[in-house]
């Protein structure tokens, strides 16, 4: 998808601190009262709450929010080894990569898409699934992990997996350009660290982009993490189909040409060059195909053992440059 730069998101206010705030404040006023009476009051504080249990647990489970993920770890220990952030196993046999690979992938694109190598984490530095905007590039709002948009089904398809319908959750055509206040994107924000909305983007994501993009892998590279990778990009920032002189990732497949991994890439990239999506200055094309051709020449074929910070391409003069998370 074109790239469009974003503004930095307010912090999710935290609700509960304010409350966890006053239940101090009404204890000690109890005690000044004096010890029998501070001793009733608690024994009424325990019976309400107990009362309140079975009537919030549905909803406590709905919606539980969670701590993001350390902002100290950086995208080259992410892509070390492990799963630190927990990327779904169905993603994994969909792609055919194990965690580290598919973090590392993810990296890459982060860099041209968010000048950030931290996929996880949003402009924010909170949940990158709590992201919530509309950048002002006529498409409705912009949210969540693969910068899903409202123009398209797509947000209509997690409200469903996820459970609610989106015209209960606000009118996203009530969002200001850069504003992330408006009610819709509060709501999304909210649930940034809910593991069902989580789990309901990595199904749309896995569903629009990563199954088609396997389709497309040449039969004789099929197990090559990074062309694999490769595609993931074009997908994501040309989309699948092709619209004139600017051809999406299927076409580009087709086209390219190659007896080696080496001359495949270099004939994927050279034809991208030549039919990149709207939107794509050219020292974002030389700069987002130098990423892949680089890891290429370096033989890092199975995308193991990669610095992120070293390959990706984030609008500076060479890669790695104003990366956020390098």
């Amino acid at each position: 998808m074109p790239t469009t730069p974003t503004k930095p998101l307010p912090p999710v206010e935290d609700k509960d601190k304010g409350k966890d705030k006053d239940k101090g404040k009404d204890k000690d006023k109890g005690k000044d009262k004096g010890k029998d009476k501070g001793k009733d009051k608690d024994k009424g504080k325990d019976k309400d709450k107990d009362k309140g249990k079975g009537k919030d647990k549905g909803k406590d489970d709905d919606y539980t929010v969670r701590p993001p993920p350390p902002p100290q770890v950086t995208a080259a220990s992410a892509s070390a080894g492990g799963n630190l952030h927990d990327i779904p196993d169905f993603v994994m046999r969909t792609m055919g990569m194990d965690a580290e690979q598919i973090s590392t992938v993810l990296s890459l694109i982060g860099g041209p898409e968010q000048s950030n190598v931290q996929w996880w984490l949003g402009a924010d530095g909170q949940s990158v699934y709590g992201y919530c905007e509309d950048i002002g590039d006529g498409r409705g709002v912009t949210l969540g992990l693969a910068g899903f948009v409202t123009k398209y089904d797509e947000v209509k398809e997690i409200m469903k997996e996820y459970g609610v319908d989106m015209k209960d959750v606000g009118n996203p055509k009530d969002c200001k350009k850069h504003d992330s206040s408006c009610p819709f994107c509060r709501w999304v924000k909210a649930r940034g660290n809910d593991p069902r909305w989580i789990a309901a983007q990595w199904k749309q994501y896995s569903k629009e982009y990563m199954e088609p993009v396997m389709k497309y892998i040449p039969k004789q590279f099929a197990s090559n993490a990074l062309i694999k990778g490769l595609l993931l990009d074009t997908s994501m920032n040309s989309g699948i189909g092709s619209e004139g002189n600017a051809w999406g990732m299927d076409k580009i497949a087709k086209e390219a040409r190659g007896n080696t991994p080496l001359e495949w890439v270099n004939s994927f990239c050279d034809i991208r060059y030549d039919h990149f999506a709207h939107g794509n200055p050219e020292s974002s094309r030389k700069g987002r195909l130098e990423t892949w051709r680089r890891l290429a020449r370096d033989g890092k074929w199975d995308m193991r053992g990669v610095n992120p910070c070293k390959y990706a391409f984030c609008y500076g003069k060479d890669l790695g440059v104003w990366c956020k998370g390098c």
